[in-house]
């Protein structure tokens, strides 16, 4: 499996999140910020279509303009200060039944403020998009 993504820290925290075992030796991350689009493309795989027929290579071009903007939070660094709950004034994040700070409603979560990741001591909160 490929992944393409701007940290990979953030994608195996996904991972774990949604309770999908990360296995490095069949997960390949390509990074989108130390790498070109043109090095990524060509490393994406490509799968024949039933028909037999190759499919084109993705396109470079960005017709999309939604931005998917959401926090992840790296819980090997995260102490659950709750800062980042108390700092948020969108209702991103909340406590889970164990009392642990969760991203409850990343569509909340206003595009290009990385406000909570900065307010984090711990350094604990990545923007998968965030430069």
């Amino acid at each position: 499996m490929t992944v393409v993504a701007c940290h990979p820290r953030a994608v195996r925290w996904l991972f774990r999140i949604a309770g999908a075992p990360f296995d490095n030796r069949r997960i390949e991350i390509l990074n989108m910020r130390t790498q070109s689009a043109r090095e990524i493309v060509k490393r994406l795989p490509i799968a024949p279509r039933a028909t037999g027929a190759v499919p084109k290579s993705p396109s470079l071009e960005k017709d999309d303009p939604w931005v998917p903007w959401f926090p992840v939070i790296d819980y090997d660094r995260c102490i659950n200060c709750k800062q980042c709950m108390n700092f948020c004034l969108f209702g991103t994040f909340s406590l889970s039944e164990d009392g642990t700070v969760v991203v409850s409603s990343p569509s909340s979560c206003k595009t290009n403020c990385p406000a909570c990741g900065r307010i984090c001591p711990q350094v604990a909160i990545m923007f998968p998009k965030y430069p």
